[in-house]
């Protein structure tokens, strides 16, 4: 957990908002997600999926 807690600290910055998809797109294209996962919220999603051939 400590090691976890110290990567949070030398991650850079979420950005509070993006200028622009282009700027979200190169964010996430040199961050992963897991670097962020404690500022993640769960979400409740019903998914509904139907095969084309019925």
């Amino acid at each position: 957990m400590a090691k976890n807690k110290n990567l949070a600290h030398r991650r850079d910055p979420l950005p509070e908002n993006f200028r622009s998809l282009e700027e979200f797109w190169t964010f996430w294209d040199t961050h992963s997600t897991a670097d962020y996962e404690e500022l993640m919220e769960n979400v409740d999603q019903r998914v509904n999926i139907r095969s084309k051939g019925m």
